[in-house]
């Protein structure tokens, strides 16, 4: 809780993808990644813990689970 987090994205497809996180307040948005591509998203955690979702906003049946703790 409360450090910076990087996030290293690597699109291995040809869509395009992101994640943008689920709930209030939360400011977890990262950029899109173009097909074939790599993208790094740097994140502040909040400072207390927390569980959430992100899902990529092109492919919403895509999820990832994130704890903060």
């Amino acid at each position: 809780a409360g450090t910076k987090v990087r996030f290293v994205m690597k699109n291995g497809d040809d869509e395009k993808h992101n994640l943008v996180g689920i709930g209030e307040g939360l400011n977890f948005l990262t950029p899109d990644i173009s097909g074939g591509k790599t993208g790094e998203y740097e994140w502040t955690a909040p400072s207390t813990p927390i569980t959430f979702q992100a899902l990529c906003s092109y492919h919403p049946t895509m999820l990832l689970k994130i704890i903060v703790q």
